[in-house]
C-alpha cells in the first residue's frame, strides 16, 4: 500500500490550487508580454506584478497553515523597499480577504521574533558586506590615485619630448 501525502486541511488544499492557478496565469501573461510591444506590454507587466503580489500572499498564508515560521519563508527581502512592518501589514491585508485565516493568529505569526542565532547570522552578514564595501572603496581610491599619478608623469614626459 502506498504511503499517502500528509493530510492537509481543505483551506490548505484550496491555497495550493489557487497558487497553481496563479502560476498558470502568470505563464500566460509572460507569453503575452513576449508577443507585445509598447503600452500593451506595460499593462501586461502591471497585471503580472499584481498577480505576483497575490501569489506571494497565498504562499505566505500556506506557510502559516503548514506551521512554517515566517522568518524561514522570507528571511531576507533585500529587494523590498518597504520597511518590515509595512510589508507585513501589506501581506496581512491581502491575506485577510481569505475566510480560512484566523487574522489574530496570523498577525501574531508575522510578528514572531527573530531567533538569536538568526539575528547573529544576519548581523555577521551585514558586517561582512560592509567590510567588502570598504575594501572596494580603498581599492578604487588606490586605482584613481595611480591613474592620476600616471597621467601626470605622461604629461611631463610628453612636455620634455616636445621641448
Amino acid at each position: 500500500m502506498k504511503e499517502s501525502l500528509p493530510m492537509m486541511n481543505q483551506s490548505a488544499l484550496n491555497l495550493v490550487q489557487s497558487i497553481a492557478e496563479h502560476t498558470l496565469k502568470a505563464r500566460a501573461i509572460r507569453a503575452q508580454i513576449r508577443q507585445t510591444r509598447g503600452s500593451a506590454r506595460a499593462s501586461y507587466w502591471i497585471e503580472k506584478r499584481d498577480l505576483g503580489g497575490w501569489t506571494r500572499a497565498l504562499l505566505v498564508e500556506l506557510a502559516f497553515h503548514r506551521g512554517i515560521p515566517y522568518r524561514h519563508v522570507e528571511p531576507v527581502t533585500a529587494r523590498d523597499k518597504l520597511p518590515d512592518h509595512a510589508r507585513k501589514a501589506l501581506i496581512a491585508s491581502q491575506v485577510a480577504s481569505y475566510p480560512s485565516l484566523d487574522a489574530a493568529a496570523f498577525r501574531a505569526w508575522l510578528e514572531t521574533p527573530e531567533t538569536p542565532e538568526r539575528r547573529a547570522w544576519r548581523e555577521a552578514r551585514i558586517a561582512k558586506g560592509a567590510e567588502r564595501t570598504a575594501a572596494r572603496r580603498v581599492l578604487l581610491a588606490e586605482q584613481h590615485a595611480l591613474a592620476a599619478s600616471t597621467a601626470g608623469r605622461s604629461r611631463d614626459l610628453l612636455a620634455r619630448g616636445a621641448a
